[in-house]
């Protein structure tokens, strides 16, 4: 059996199970004011809203059980925390039996094709565009 360390995917999966179990702390840290939020290096570019942008403060208001709120902040924020959530769980199921290490590395796969990886990132932008439009066209139904 090999230390938490060992192999470079263990090590990976471990981060992320780190940082989601952060991530709560975090958002109420960036809420109270004590930690500045980092300003988007597109948006101060460009001067438009990039497609991730009301991300993290949607997640957080779904964490706060506001789901209407984390609707508005970005409409992505719920499938992206329940991404979160099952990585997370893979990556400790991962740990516990060689039966769950074998259905993990199945489901990543599946995730990592190109095709998944396209089509998410075709909806990301979608997403942005549908946003930008609106937003342009004064309807005013999402933060930025």
């Amino acid at each position: 059996m090999s230390d938490a360390g060992g192999d470079p995917p263990n090590r990976i999966s471990m981060w992320v199970v780190a940082a989601a179990a952060c991530l709560p702390f975090a958002c109420r840290l960036v809420e109270a004011g004590w930690v500045p939020a980092v300003p988007c290096l597109w948006r101060s570019t460009f001067g438009v809203a990039c497609p991730g942008c009301g991300l993290t403060r949607s997640i957080c208001a779904l964490m706060h059980g506001s789901a209407l709120e984390s609707w508005c902040w970005h409409p992505l924020g719920g499938l992206c925390a329940a991404a979160l959530l099952v990585v997370a769980a893979a990556a400790v199921a991962e740990r516990t039996s060689p039966t769950a290490r074998r259905r993990v590395s199945v489901l990543i796969h599946a995730v990592l094709r190109p095709a998944t990886a396209l089509g998410l990132t075709g909806l990301f932008v979608a997403v942005w565009g549908a946003r930008v439009v609106l937003d342009a066209l004064g309807v005013r139904w999402f933060r930025w």
